[in-house]
Order: C-alpha cells, then structure tokens, then sequence
C-alpha cells in the first residue's frame, strides 16, 4: 500500500508542476481515447448534463460531486454519461459497486 501510494505521489508531484509552469492542456488534444471527467468537490449536485460537441463519439463523460457523510457512510453523486451501444446499466453497476466500496474504506 505504501510503495502504491508513493507511486501516485511521486506523479502527483511531476503532473502538478507541469500544470504550473504551463497553461497548456493535457492531453493537448481532446481524443477519441480520453474519459472525459469533471470534478466539482464544492457541490452535491443531482443531476449534471456535459456538452455535446456534435461530433459523434463513445468518449465517456464523468463527473464527480462533493462528498457527504451520510450515517456511518461517505457518498459522492457521479453523473456517468456513456454510449449505451458500448455499455449497459449492468457494467454501471458494476463500476457504480466498486466505486462506493472504495469509499467505504
């Protein structure tokens, strides 16, 4: 766990001096191999819509809300926006599962 954590770290430090010393995006190109993933931790939203370029695509769009304890338990809204052609409510499901034990911790 430890060796795992000071991996994230040690990117954690080079990404985020990159994002200071330039203005630039990253991936400077918005590909059709992206997850596009917004963060608001300020706000424990209910609904959350991204817009839509025009240009068809299977990019899927997160988004993260603030986290709430709520009893003995964190919980955070994640609007999830995907291609129902590639993905189907079991496998959102299944991520929405994953992603709530890991909160759990």
């Amino acid at each position: 766990m430890i060796k795992t954590y000071m991996c994230f770290y040690l990117i954690y430090l080079r990404k985020n001096e990159r994002i200071e010393r330039t203005p630039d995006l990253f991936p400077p190109v918005n590909a059709l191999n992206c997850i596009h993933c917004s963060a608001l931790p300020w706000l424990d939203f209910s609904g959350h819509k991204e817009p839509v370029s025009g240009q068809m695509d299977s990019v899927p769009k997160l988004a993260f809300g603030k986290a709430v304890k709520q009893q003995s338990n964190l919980v955070m809204n994640v609007a999830i926006n995907v291609n129902h052609a590639l993905v189907d409510g079991y496998h959102i499901s299944l991520f929405s599962e994953i992603f709530q034990k890991n909160l759990n911790k």
